[in-house]
């Protein structure tokens, strides 16, 4: 997405409040955690967690502005798929990583977060039983907030923050190609639900990411 895109984007969604607006670092993020997961999770369904204040009303009223900003998103999402598929990826950030500043990543990482709680079910699950998937996200949880995925950010360790996020462009079409096969091993197997739907969490039902939060509090508080 180039430069102009990515302004128009962050212009269409100024009009959030700016303590819950979602900017186009934490949209990338989000997108890619959607893209690489093991559901498939319509527009529509998410889009509402990006065009939506915390109480649920839309802040943006227009059909052109969200018919704008869900073109603009549909832009973000060919371009994340694209550098995937060629092992070129990148997070795009809101501003630029420094040994001095990481303020644009764990903006990323907390987008992604938002986008991990869609994968459902089968986050829970790999996260308990399978080391792989953890270690593959280190990275990531690596620059997530202690409110988010408590646990998880401790065993992230103390690696230092350039090397953490030097990997996490490596690491994001691992997931996507540990997710494939997993969702390929359950097919072949006529494993009922291989592909979950996508359910809408309520705000106030507890977080799915086992924080013993209220939804609304932790990855749902965007």
């Amino acid at each position: 997405m180039n430069q102009k895109k990515l302004s128009e984007l962050k212009e269409a969604l100024s009009v959030i409040p700016e303590d819950e607006v979602c900017t186009p670092g934490e949209v990338h993020g989000m997108l890619t955690a959607l893209k690489i997961g093991p559901n498939m999770v319509l527009t529509d369904d998410y889009l509402p967690y990006i065009l939506k204040k915390s109480d649920e009303t839309p802040v943006l009223e227009s059909t052109s502005e969200i018919e704008k900003v869900k073109t603009l998103i549909a832009e973000m999402e060919e371009e994340i798929i694209t550098q995937i598929d060629s092992q070129t990826f990148e997070p795009l950030l809101d501003t630029p990583f420094s040994e001095h500043d990481n303020s644009g990543v764990k903006k990323w990482c907390s987008g992604f977060s938002r986008g991990m709680v869609f994968w459902g079910e089968e986050l829970l699950y790999q996260f308990n039983e399978d080391a792989e998937l953890v270690v593959l996200l280190t990275p990531i949880i690596h620059f997530f907030d202690d409110c988010e995925y408590p646990d998880r950010s401790k065993d992230a360790g103390d690696e230092n923050d350039c090397e953490m996020y030097s990997y996490i462009g490596k690491a994001i079409p691992l997931i996507h190609k540990f997710w494939s096969e997993y969702i390929k091993y359950e097919c072949n197997n006529d494993i009922p639900n291989a592909t979950a739907p996508f359910v809408k969490i309520g705000r106030n039902e507890m977080c799915p990411c086992e924080s013993g939060k209220k939804y609304k509090k932790c990855c749902g508080n965007n």
